[in-house]
């Protein structure tokens, strides 16, 4: 009986231990979205979203914190709250690959579950680069304006500048045109 009551334990112990260990390989930055950072300003802003959305909505305390990487600790074992893990990682010519993965120590559910956390930081970060895209659309679009400006400005200078020498060269026209007046023959005076 002994023997018996070991080996249930045994089994027990091994099979939740097994249990525990496939909810933390759960723990991938693998998700149905993605985000992709354009630009120094728009990675540094998505960057500080997901910094923000992982210490509000992960319970465990920020373990590490670097420009490529963030973790908090845990999973503690048999809780279902969310550890959380982002990394940046670069795709060149300016371009950032951010990965978000959740994993809880609960062989039966996550709260909430990796999947509803992936879509939560997704929208929220996603919402921050739209923020910073559309700033960077309006300052393209008000940098196109003043070029337009300025290239009007400087047809309509030119336009001017064109017309004043055209009035000037008409001016001249008119004496170079205009046939020399014959000289009077000096008239002979009588004498008296």
């Amino acid at each position: 009986m002994r023997k018996t009551l070991t080996g249930i334990l045994f089994t027990l112990g091994v099979t939740t231990g097994c249990a525990h260990m496939s909810s933390v390989e759960k723990f991938s930055d693998k998700g149905p979205m993605q985000l992709v950072c354009d630009g120094k300003d728009e990675c540094e802003a998505a960057w500080g979203r997901a910094l923000i959305w992982v210490t509000e909505n992960c319970p465990y305390a920020i373990q590490t914190q670097t420009d490529s990487l963030i973790t908090t600790a845990g999973p503690a074992a048999y809780r279902p709250e969310l550890a959380c893990r982002v990394t940046r990682a670069p795709m060149g010519k300016g371009k950032a690959r951010l990965l978000f993965g959740a994993a809880c120590g609960n062989i039966l559910a996550c709260q909430p579950s990796p999947e509803e956390a992936h879509a939560s930081f997704y929208a929220f970060v996603n919402e921050g680069m739209e923020v910073v895209r559309s700033d960077a659309m309006a300052d393209a679009q008000r940098e196109a304006d003043k070029a337009d400006a300025t290239a009007a400005q400087d047809r309509q200078r030119d336009s001017e500048e064109q017309d004043a020498d055209d009035y000037r060269a008409a001016q001249r026209e008119p004496e170079a045109a205009a046939p020399a007046k014959p000289k009077a023959a000096p008239v002979a005076r009588a004498a008296r």
